[in-house]
C-alpha cells in the first residue's frame, strides 16, 4: 500500500509540475510584452507628441492626447496624430497610469493584479535638450502658407482639374538610405505664369502617394531671380541665408510649423529655384524610407 501511495503522489508531483511552470512562462511573457511595449511604441509616441508640439501632453490630457487632438488647455499647436492606432493597454488589458512632471514622464503598469503593489512596471522618460541657438520660425507672422495659391497641402490628384502628368522621380532624402520614395510631377494647363509682375518659366507641382506636398517655381535670369526674391522678401519676411558653393549668388529658408520654402539662384545655369513644400508630408515620406531601409537591412 505504501508502495501504490508514493507511486500516486509520484504522479500527481508530475502532472502538476509543467503546469506551474507554464503559468510563471505566461507571465513572465506578459510582463515582457508590457515592459517592450513601454520602451516601444508607448515611449516612441509621446517623443513624437513632443517633438511635433514642444511639449508632452499634461497629466489630465493623458495618454489620449496621442490619438486625439486634445481641447484642454494647452491645447497643442502643431498636432500630427494619430501618434497611436489603438488604445493603449497592458497586457492585461489596463490603461497605463501616465505623469507628466515637467520635462519629465511617468509611465505605469500596475501588473497582473491590477494595483499598486511590488509588481507593477515603472519607466521614466525625459524631454530632450534641444540646441537653444537654432533659429526661430522665419516667417513673418500670419503668413505661412498650407500650400499654393488655391491648393491646399495633402490634396488627392484626383480632386483637382487640369493637372497634366509629366513624370515620376526619385526623391534623394538621404544618400544612405534606399530605395528612395519615388514622387509624381505634373503641371497645370494654363497655369498663371506671372508672379507679382514676375515672369516665371514653370510650375511643377508634386505628389506623393496622390497627395500634393510640393511645388518647384522657376525663373530664369538674374534679373527675375533678384525680383522674386524682393517679392518673396516682401510677402513672408526675410528668409535666413544658406551657404552653399560659390555656383550659387544667393540661397535663403524659411521655417514653419506647417511649411518649409527654400529660394536660390544658380550663376552657372541661371536658373532661379523658389521650393515650397509640406513638413508633415516630407517627414512622413522621410519616416517610410527609414521603414523600407530597415527591412532591407
Amino acid at each position: 500500500m505504501k508502495k501504490k501511495g508514493l507511486i500516486i503522489l509520484g504522479l500527481t508531483i508530475c502532472l502538476c509540475s509543467p503546469s506551474f511552470a507554464f503559468a510563471a512562462t505566461i507571465k513572465d511573457l506578459e510582463m515582457y510584452d508590457t515592459k517592450a511595449y513601454m520602451n516601444g511604441d508607448l515611449v516612441a509616441a509621446l517623443k513624437k507628441y513632443e517633438l511635433d508640439n514642444g511639449v508632452f501632453p499634461t497629466t489630465e490630457q493623458g495618454l489620449a492626447a496621442l490619438r486625439t487632438k486634445p481641447i484642454a488647455e494647452p491645447i497643442p499647436s502643431n498636432w500630427r496624430g494619430t501618434y497611436l492606432q489603438k488604445k493603449p493597454l497592458d497586457a492585461w488589458g489596463n490603461p497605463y497610469n501616465y505623469v507628466n512632471d515637467k520635462d519629465v514622464g511617468h509611465l505605469r503598469s500596475f501588473g497582473p493584479d491590477g494595483i499598486e503593489s511590488k509588481d507593477d512596471i515603472q519607466l521614466n522618460f525625459f524631454r530632450p535638450k534641444r540646441d537653444i541657438s537654432s533659429p526661430p520660425p522665419s516667417f513673418k507672422p500670419g503668413t505661412e502658407p498650407d500650400g499654393f495659391r488655391d491648393i491646399r497641402w495633402g490634396i488627392d490628384i484626383s480632386s483637382l482639374k487640369g493637372m497634366g502628368y509629366v513624370r515620376n522621380e526619385k526623391i534623394i532624402l538621404y544618400s544612405t538610405l534606399a530605395p528612395h520614395p519615388e514622387h509624381k510631377i505634373y503641371i497645370k494647363e494654363n497655369d498663371d505664369l506671372i508672379m507679382d509682375g514676375i515672369e516665371l518659366d514653370k510650375i511643377e507641382y508634386k505628389f506623393w502617394k496622390d497627395k500634393f506636398y510640393e511645388v518647384h517655381i522657376y525663373v530664369k535670369g538674374f534679373e527675375n531671380a533678384k525680383k522674386l526674391k524682393e517679392v518673396v522678401f516682401n510677402r513672408f519676411g526675410e528668409g535666413t541665408s544658406s551657404k552653399r558653393t560659390k555656383n550659387w549668388e544667393f540661397s535663403y529658408n524659411w521655417r514653419g510649423t506647417i511649411t518649409r520654402m527654400s529660394l536660390a539662384y544658380n550663376k552657372d545655369s541661371s536658373v532661379g529655384g523658389f521650393i515650397i513644400y509640406s513638413n508633415k508630408i516630407k517627414s512622413e515620406m522621410f519616416d517610410q524610407a527609414v521603414k523600407e531601409k530597415l527591412k532591407v537591412m
